[in-house]
């Protein structure tokens, strides 16, 4: 015999050696894809490092890591980690620029914005008693305003019960004028309206300033008086966390302060606050709250956990079953045809007969992969079809493929 008759009737058995063959359809990840996954990973691992350095007091280090998990990720929730690291560091501007940032996301949780809208208000009334929000903020008919007018103003609006309207014209009168007195009907308006935080910093700013201004000794003693009133009633402001689940992490405002069970309520601003929990296996815990000054409030966290339920789509297993034995079958006869071509005319022990014979090899591998990988579709697909395609049982329907020494063998196996 000879050419390639001789060849292939050479070939009864052989052994495989390594075959690597991907069934059903592979999902490459572009380039963007890989990277963005990497930034992704990087801003993770930079985000833990921040929170680690943040519950040690190592704010500088917190600002440092989040900063740079912000410019990696670009997740705005990164920017409401930043306005916490800089309001730790009492950096005002900064934390008012990183909440106002956040919430132009317009992706704020449930009980966080009523939270930042509060912070927001008092960082203003800060920035304006430290006069770091000058006239250069103003509008130009803002600063055309006479503030002794304002002041008249503001006093019509207070008697009228309109307080809003007082405050707003009395703290542009201070804004213009700097006068340290105006401090004291600020306080006044921001008791009225229920701002205890905000009249607490006026007071505190009125009392650090008014001996420069011969303020009456009178005044000046109530506005301490009041002071401590204000200290010893936001003292006594508190939210009491409980929960069923000992050592889930809390997180107020989506800052961590602890595990439960906590110690004792913690000491909160009389505005609305977010209070969840998280422990692996369970579903967050998250509750709102509304608290009042000089009240304690509960909150108590139920956990549910995490029913881990394994789905399997098993319908596109034939088809990728069916494509992926075509087409390696396809592959196999292109190299059975290139073999024949090959072997045409070659004889034995020759170079191209050699060739050829190899090529003969790795067809009759490819051939009988795909065979197989094809007879495995159909049997999936009738598998699938008896039990009703995606059942819940036939998830413990297998079929697996394995090298033998003639070739590939096909199993099917089925858990009860």
């Amino acid at each position: 015999m000879s050419g390639l008759t001789a060849i292939l009737a050479s070939v009864n058995q052989f052994r495989f050696l390594t075959i690597v063959c991907a069934l059903g359809v592979l999902a490459l990840q572009s380039p963007a894809t890989v990277f963005a996954d990497e930034a992704e990973a990087e801003a993770r691992v930079l985000f833990q490092e921040g929170e680690q350095a943040y519950r040690e007091g190592d704010y500088e280090r917190a600002l440092e890591r989040w900063t740079l998990a912000y410019e990696r990720s670009g997740r705005p929730a990164f920017l409401y980690n930043l306005a916490q690291v800089y309001a730790r560091m009492d950096r005002l501007v900064d934390e008012r620029e990183a909440l106002l940032r956040y919430i132009e996301y317009g992706e704020v949780p449930d009980g966080i914005r009523e939270n930042i809208d509060a912070r927001l208000r008092l960082i203003e009334h800060r920035l304006a008693l430290s006069r770091e929000l000058g006239a250069d903020e103003l509008t130009e008919e803002e600063r055309a305003a006479d503030p002794r007018e304002l002041f008249r103003e503001g006093e019509r609006h207070y008697h009228g019960g309109r307080y809003e309207e007082a405050l707003a014209a009395w703290q542009l009168a201070y804004q213009l004028s700097g006068r340290i007195a105006l401090l004291y009907n600020l306080a006044q308006a921001y008791s009225r309206l229920g701002m205890l935080e905000e009249e607490k910093v006026t007071l505190e700013a009125f009392l650090q300033d008014s001996g420069e201004e011969g303020i009456a000794e009178a005044l000046r003693t109530s506005a301490q008086e009041r002071l401590e009133a204000i200290v010893e009633r936001l003292e006594r402001t508190r939210v009491e966390i409980v929960g069923s689940l000992d050592g889930a992490e809390v997180f107020l405002n989506e800052e961590y302060i602890g595990k439960l069970p906590l110690d004792a309520p913690i000491r909160v601003s009389p505005t609305t606050h977010r209070i969840s929990a998280r422990a692996e296996g369970y579903a967050d815990a998250v509750a709102t709250i509304s608290v009042r000054p000089g009240t304690t409030s509960r909150v108590e966290l139920h956990f549910e956990a995490l029913e881990i339920k394994s789905e399997r789509r098993v319908k596109k297993v034939p088809l990728a079953l069916f494509i992926g034995g075509a087409s390696v079958a396809a592959v196999g006869a292109v190299v059975g045809g290139l073999a024949y071509g090959q072997a045409n005319g070659a004889g034995i022990g020759t170079e191209e007969g050699d060739r050829a014979l190899r090529m003969a090899k790795s067809a009759d591998v490819l051939l009988d992969v795909g065979a197989a990988t094809f007879v495995g579709g159909l049997i999936t697909h009738f598998v699938q079809k008896k039990r009703g395609g995606t059942a819940p049982e036939s998830a413990n329907d297998s079929i697996g493929f394995a090298p033998t020494r003639d070739g590939l063998s096909i199993g099917y196996e089925r858990r009860f």
